[in-house]
């Protein structure tokens, strides 16, 4: 039987499932207030996106992040405005307001497109709010927000060939949702997904 797992190597594998106990931490603190922005979880997301992107570049031993060096991360001050804002907390807040993807979003930004340049600002000054105050206006469906991200981690990660099935294995390992994941409603998301990622015209 082939595991989601079967494609990583043991570092990425390790990384990941090692991401939970965070993952679970900031969804349970984001949970606590229902109508406010995830932003821990986001932070979360962001984290392990970082950790994965690294492993290639990278043959020394790593060492097991604790929840502890987590939160000190969050703490320090920032040095550049990359740092003031999360990536993720933009891309999200973007991707929640438009029907096409943040990267997409770039890539026309970035050929003179001024109304998606504006978008964009639109998306940094909420975020803005949400990494310095956790407000933004009710998110009824914010599970979707959390899959969503679990998604993105998968298809970093090189899952992009793993089956429904196979994928809610890997959401009942790594989501700290407290749900069991339905393969049909995994096959819904990753078609999605795959629309919202093809490229658009600039027009």
């Amino acid at each position: 039987m082939r595991h989601w797992w079967d494609p990583l190597t043991s570092q990425t594998h390790q990384v990941i499932e090692e991401a939970a106990e965070s993952l679970k931490w900031a969804w349970e603190t984001d949970e606590k207030d229902r109508k406010s922005y995830p932003v821990n979880t986001s932070h979360a997301f962001a984290e392990l996106t970082r950790q994965i992107k690294e492993i290639p570049r990278s043959t020394e031993t790593r060492i097991k992040p604790t929840l502890r060096d987590f939160l000190a991360r969050r703490r320090q001050p920032p040095t550049s405005f990359s740092e003031l804002i999360s990536e993720e907390v933009i891309r999200a807040i973007y991707e929640d307001q438009n029907a096409d993807s943040y990267q997409n979003a770039l890539k026309r930004a970035a050929s003179r497109h001024s109304p998606t340049f504006f978008k964009i600002l639109k998306a940094i000054r909420e975020a803005y709010f949400v990494e310095c105050y956790g407000t933004e206006p009710p998110r009824p469906k914010k599970t979707n927000f959390l899959h969503r991200g679990l998604l993105d981690i998968a298809n970093l990660a090189g899952l992009t060939a793993l089956t429904a099935e196979q994928l809610a294995d890997f959401f009942d390992k790594i989501c700290p949702c407290g749900k069991e994941h339905d393969p049909d409603a995994i096959r819904k998301l990753r078609g999605r997904w795959k629309r919202r990622s093809r490229p658009q015209s600039s027009s």
